[in-house]
């Protein structure tokens, strides 16, 4: 994978490792844990689900979320203190409206070497034999083609417990749907810091409300990121479609 770094974001990270204040918590045993989540959609759903994770210490690493149809589907790796890893199962299975199957993925111990191993196989399965209808609703005043909201948010920094759930809080406050969301992380060139990427969809249903205002959000955010030594941006992409690459381009 290429490795991508932000200017703005790379120069705080080299003067955040001279700090004396760690960015992030260490924990002398974690589990990693692969969540694969199916609900029906719903403003909040991400910062919900990523609050279970921050409460019990724990923090997302690589991850992919999609919206099909009427529901939303999201598959997660969480690393969290090992003894809070069945705490954690716990209350992502208490999670109302959502299926969810939580994986240990763990890499496992080579008693040897005292390293952790590399390669992990999982399989991903769904609880159940239900069929879930995801006909997206239609709204018969509306109907299905009348304009909203459409935003990309992306977000790049050094990585911090509870980042997401942060960031997807504002969404949620704002009624902000995620129609897309990936993490990824990755060692920063020196220093030995994580950096940590996300890049999402957000949409809003019409009729807009009054109040909505694109250009504050966007200013939350980005005063959000600032406070957390990272860059995260909300960009307005109505009446464009997304390509391959998420590269954007305005319609016919």
């Amino acid at each position: 994978m290429a490795l991508r770094v932000v200017p703005s974001v790379f120069r705080r990270c080299v003067s955040s490792f001279s700090s004396p204040t760690p960015q992030k918590t260490l924990f002398s045993t974690t589990s990693d844990i692969v969540v694969n989540a199916l609900g029906t959609d719903r403003p909040g759903i991400v910062s919900d689900l990523t609050k279970s994770v921050t409460d019990l210490g724990g923090s997302v690493g690589d991850s992919h979320s999609t919206k099909l149809g009427a529901d939303f589907s999201l598959t997660m790796l969480i690393h969290v203190p090992s003894n809070s890893a069945e705490s954690l199962k716990a209350s992502l299975h208490n999670m109302e409206g959502m299926s969810i199957n939580c994986i240990d993925a763990t890499p496992a111990v080579d008693s040897n070497l005292g390293t952790k191993s590399k390669g992990f196989t999982g399989n991903f399965r769904l609880d159940g034999d239900q069929l879930i209808d995801a006909t997206p609703a239609v709204d018969s005043n509306l109907g299905t083609k009348s304009k909203g909201f459409t935003g990309n948010f992306r977000l790049d920094g050094a990585d911090n417990l509870g980042l997401v759930h942060q960031v997807t809080s504002v969404l949620a406050k704002h009624r902000l749907s995620i129609d897309e969301m990936r993490t990824t992380e990755e060692d920063a060139p020196y220093g030995g810091a994580t950096l940590f990427h996300v890049d999402g969809i957000v949409t809003l249903a019409p009729p807009l409300p009054k109040q909505f205002d694109p250009d504050a959000i966007a200013k939350e955010l980005r005063d959000l990121g600032e406070s957390m030594n990272c860059d995260v941006i909300l960009e307005d992409q109505s009446g464009k479609k997304k390509r391959p690459n998420w590269i954007w381009e305005n319609l016919a």
